[in-house]
């Protein structure tokens, strides 16, 4: 297969519209991302939450002299090596991200600020043309280097919230703008429970009639705390992929399509519809998936759809799954159990009355429910099986059998799949005719959920802690090459803490590694450091 981009970091600015394949889904959620709402985007990772994040942002640039929306576009993922020693300073980091952020863009944009628009984003007085020496840009280089040590950091840079919402409303004055949108992607999802009630109490803060702000974020991973409200502090928007949607093996086709150059390629796909079909329907609506299984193939036939959905569904996503007891070891137990509960209990059973439904000709089945006074720790189970994309969250407060109300849920398809043969259960007769009504029903009395009301989990885990965990981490956990990984090893760099600590100078002690492959080097490891905290 061709090679593809699967993450949209990797994508230029220049070619976000290239790779942009519009549903209406998609235009109604950009459209509400450019929209003065407060908005949670929920989504799996590789559904295309960054990515539409993206599309707005390159069409309120496009757009600006017309409609006077000028977009800030952030990630927080470097908050997973934020060494903390209070609420105050990681709101402070947060704010001193944004102002960092927000003052980049509006140089890169031509725009020129002056008086105390300025020196409010800057935390000081600064020279327009030398951000670099900006009080707040030196600041959020201190917080982005505090994994080094607990020393305290001089904050008073950093504006108020009031401070803040009054420059941005000059801020508008100034460029002629009617709001700034801000997107802030990768959100929360790598913050432990207690930053990301501190992210959301800042969301709610940061609300004014100049000033949108858009959060994405992870289904089941997310704390929003008790003072943010959903109901009133934003609109909670989803990102998911209908496979009983007419059009969506064709969109999801779309999607690869615009990646592939080769015609010999495009032509394996087109004569092969229904081995791509299959792989389409195994990612669930989930664009990344289908990228990575692809590109496990060599020629598209029976025999390699089969093993590569064996190989990236049975092996790859639990082993995913997994890793998540090595990040957060407080849940190990129920990391455990809920990969039982699924694999062991839900997906047998799908499989089974599927087939019998089959054989009867008619509909298939890949949902569960589940009664809503389940244990706490089946909750927190089901949230991490959505994090990790193996169930996605259908309906709440569903009502059932005896008058039960509940969630239900649907099980991905590939995980489905990769439990039983093409031959056995054809995949499409299962795809193509699945509903919601055909769902099986799970009680709190099932034999699994009384072993999970057994589990006992410590408390909540800190910050500091995670990350000195993390630090201490061999380098094979990161996702490098072989070659880099020996080159690494050659100079003494055996964990993760010596990589961060290495400068350009020692890597390129390590044989073959000159000033440009340090550099490259280096940047692949800080990328692949991130891609592991982030899950």
């Amino acid at each position: 297969m061709d090679d593809m981009l699967f993450r949209t970091e990797d994508i230029q600015d220049e070619d976000i519209f290239k790779y942009y394949v519009e549903t209406q889904r998609d235009i109604e959620i950009v459209t509400q991302l450019k929209s003065k709402t407060p908005v949670i985007l929920v989504g799996s990772r590789g559904v295309g939450k960054s990515f539409l994040m993206r599309v707005a942002e390159q069409e309120m640039l496009r757009d600006f002299e017309v409609d006077r929306v000028f977009p800030i576009y952030l990630t927080f993922h470097r908050s997973s090596l934020l060494r903390t020693n209070s609420d105050e300073q990681f709101k402070n980091w947060m704010m001193s991200h944004i102002c960092n952020r927000l003052l980049r863009t509006i140089r890169r944009k031509g725009f020129a600020l002056t008086g105390e628009v300025i020196e409010v984003f800057a935390g000081g007085k600064t020279r327009e043309d030398d951000i670099e020496d900006a009080p707040i840009v030196k600041l959020s280089k201190a917080f982005d280097e505090s994994w080094r040590s607990s020393d305290a950091i001089d904050s008073s840079a950093v504006p108020s919230i009031d401070e803040f919402k009054d420059a941005i409303q000059d801020l508008c004055e100034q460029i002629n703008a009617k709001r700034i949108v801000i997107l802030i992607d990768e959100a929360a999802h790598i913050l432990v429970p207690a930053q990301q009630r501190i992210f959301f109490s800042l969301f709610r803060d940061l609300r004014s009639p100049y000033l949108g702000i858009k959060a994405a974020v992870y289904p089941g991973a997310t704390y929003y705390g008790e003072s943010f409200q959903a109901s009133h502090d934003a609109t909670f928007v989803k990102l998911i992929r209908d496979i009983k949607d007419a059009s969506y093996v064709s969109n999801m086709k779309a999607m690869i399509i615009k990646q592939i150059e080769n015609p010999v390629t495009l032509s394996n796909i087109e004569s092969r519809g229904d081995q791509f079909s299959i792989l389409a329907y195994a990612a669930s609506g989930n664009p990344r998936s289908l990228i990575k299984s692809l590109g496990l193939l060599g020629n598209i036939t029976s025999r390699s759809v089969e093993n590569t959905i064996r190989t990236f569904y049975r092996d790859m996503i639990w082993a995913d799954h997994q890793n998540l007891a090595e990040k957060f070891p407080p849940l190990a137990e129920i990391i455990d159990w809920s990969r039982e509960f699924i694999d062991a209990a839900v997906i047998p059973d799908l499989l089974d009355k599927s087939s019998r439904y089959i054989t009867l000709e008619k509909d298939t089945t890949c949902y569960f429910w589940v009664a809503k006074d389940i244990p706490a720790t089946a909750k927190e189970g089901l949230r991490l099986l959505e994090y990790t994309g193996v169930i996605f969250e259908d309906a709440v407060g569903l009502i059932a059998t005896r008058r039960k109300v509940g969630t239900r849920y649907r099980v991905n398809l590939g995980c489905m799949f990769a439990k039983t043969s093409n031959s056995s259960l054809n995949y499409l007769d299962l795809a193509r005719n699945v509903t919601p009504k055909r769902m099986m029903e799970i009680t709190s009395s099932h034999p699994l959920m009384e072993e999970a009301a057994q589990i006992n989990v410590s408390s909540e885990p800190d910050n500091n802690q995670i990350l000195n965990l993390h630090l201490d981490k061999s380098i094979e956990v990161l996702d490098l090459t072989e070659f880099q990984k020996d080159r690494l090893r050659s100079i003494k760099i055996e964990t993760v803490y010596d990589l961060l600590n290495a400068t350009h100078e020692q890597l390129q002690k390590a044989h073959l590694v000159g000033e440009v492959r340090s550099r490259r080097m280096r940047d692949s490891a800080i990328t692949s450091l991130f891609e592991y905290l982030s899950g």
